[in-house]
């Protein structure tokens, strides 16, 4: 009788094991979320539909702004973008969210170059004429120079 007591306890502590494992191990499948896009970025996530995002440069005008960039905006792109003059370097302005030479001829400083054209000062602006006293290839013939679509 003692063996088959062993026995029987035997089987019972091999019927515990197996039910303590079919427990733990085939449980229902663990599904994890799908990843957004944003997990290195979440302060600067865009989200672009349910549980999805991509990184971007900005999301808010603050996330543009440094110590010398103090009114960078961030636009509806997500880029970041000057401001004010403040945002640009010395001789430049602020003109359709970029740094350029000028805006308009009030910006150009230099008796040579008067004139903005295309966001950089020129000595004379398209189809303007005046007159020329020197006879050179390099400069024009005497008479009058028209100014050509590059300001020259």
């Amino acid at each position: 009788m003692g063996t088959i007591t062993r026995l029987s306890r035997r089987i019972r502590i091999l019927v515990l094991c197996g039910v303590l494992l079919s427990m733990y191990s085939c449980g229902p499948e663990v599904v994890a979320p799908p990843t957004d896009g944003c997990a290195l970025c979440p302060e600067k996530c865009k989200r672009i539909g349910e549980g999805q995002g991509i990184c971007v440069t900005c999301v808010n005008n603050e996330q543009c702004r440094t110590k010398t960039s103090p009114t960078r905006v961030c636009t509806d792109q997500n880029t970041c973008v000057c401001g004010t003059e403040q945002d640009c370097g010395a001789g430049q302005v602020c003109a359709n969210d970029r740094c350029v030479e000028c805006a308009a001829d009030e910006d150009c400083k230099t008796a040579s170059a008067p004139f903005c054209v295309s966001n950089v000062c020129m000595s004379c602006k398209q189809g303007q004429t005046r007159p020329c006293k020197v006879s050179s290839p390099t400069q024009c013939d005497v008479g009058q120079q028209v100014c050509r679509a590059s300001g020259i």
